[in-house]
Order: C-alpha cells, then sequence, then structure tokens
C-alpha cells in the first residue's frame, strides 16, 4: 500500500495552510523529500507527515469544503452495523481494522475503536458530535423510528427555520438531523 501522496491530500483537503500533517500507519512510504518522523501513540506507530503546501494554496482565503466526523466507539462491530442497518450508511474497510469509515451521500463519519474510552453515554451533553442536513426529512425519521432508533428529540419545527429530530447512537453518540422548514417560504 502507498502512502497518500500530499499532492493529493492538498487537493482533497485545500488547506490553506503552510504544512498539513498526517498521521499515517507504520510501514507506509511518504512522498520524498518529505519530513517523515516515527511517533507512538497509545502504543499505535503511525509516521507523522508534513507536507509544505505551494506558495498560492498558503494565500487563497479559507472555504470550508466539507466536514467529516472523527467519533471512538467501544465495539466497532456493532456500531458499523447500527449505522449501516438503522441510518442507511455504506460502511467501508480501511486497511485498518480499528477503523471503519461510515459513508451515506455527502456524510462521513470515520469511526475507530476505542473500547477503553470513557463511553459516550457517559459524556451528558459533551456526546452529541453531529447535525446533518438531510432531504426528505420526514421519511427518514419514520425510517429511523421503525428500526427502533433511541430517539431523544422528536420531529419538530424549530424556530429558527429548521425541521429537525435527535437520536443516540448504539454506542452512546448523539446526533442530531434537520432539515429548513418552508413554512415561512
Amino acid at each position: 500500500m502507498r502512502a497518500p501522496l500530499a499532492g493529493d491530500i492538498e487537493q482533497v483537503l485545500h488547506l490553506p495552510m503552510k504544512e498539513v500533517v498526517f498521521l499515517l500507519p507504520v510501514g507506509l512510504d511518504a512522498r520524498p523529500g518529505s519530513v517523515c518522523r516515527r511517533r507512538e501513540s497509545r502504543g499505535c506507530g503511525a509516521l507523522l507527515f508534513h507536507s509544505p503546501l505551494s506558495e498560492k494554496m498558503q494565500n487563497r482565503p479559507t472555504t470550508f469544503i466539507k466536514a467529516r466526523f472523527v467519533i471512538a466507539v467501544p465495539d466497532l462491530q456493532s456500531s458499523a452495523e447500527f449505522y449501516g442497518d438503522v441510518l442507511g450508511f455504506n460502511v467501508r474497510e480501511i486497511g485498518d481494522e480499528g477503523w471503519r469509515l461510515f459513508e451515506r451521500d455527502d456524510c462521513v463519519i470515520m469511526a475507530g475503536e476505542c473500547p477503553d474510552a470513557i463511553p459516550p453515554a457517559e459524556l451528558g451533553d459533551h456526546a452529541y458530535f453531529a447535525y446533518i442536513v438531510v432531504s426528505g426529512i420526514e421519511a427518514f425519521y419514520r425510517s429511523v423510528q421503525a428500526k427502533n432508533a433511541d430517539i431523544i428529540k422528536r420531529l419538530c419545527d424549530e424556530p429558527w427555520g429548521m425541521q429537525e429530530f435527535g437520536i443516540r447512537t448504539i454506542d452512546g453518540h448523539r446526533m442530531m438531523f434537520g432539515a429548513p422548514n418552508d413554512h415561512d417560504r
């Protein structure tokens, strides 16, 4: 397996900063001429990869292109089944048995198995990690209800112009789903 080239990653991320830092699994080769060093993190080896960005990239105004979510889950298999079966995400393995990508349309959740971390359900309001804007929210709400998801906020219209509902995932994280309500338009 080859490491992602800095140019590949720069093109995807569009980050206007002087350098980008990537953690790559140990054993991958970074682009020749890049600064790489081994780093140990919680017993997992990784390469810290620095890539200088072009002057053109450094001077561009910042535009947030897309959000991705990173979550720690106590049981990756249970979480993968929940995100796939209940929320309709495609579950993709990435070559590291401790990580999965949950993908649906333009939403990507990167889930890492951390069985010894504080359980998300014990984090209270800090367990919220995502507000995902969707189309077809009423049908999605009925689908999630039919699959016995833990609904923590029923579908309702909010004064800020959104129709939204909230769930608690099987691992204890909280997610909100919303859509612009068209009642005032």
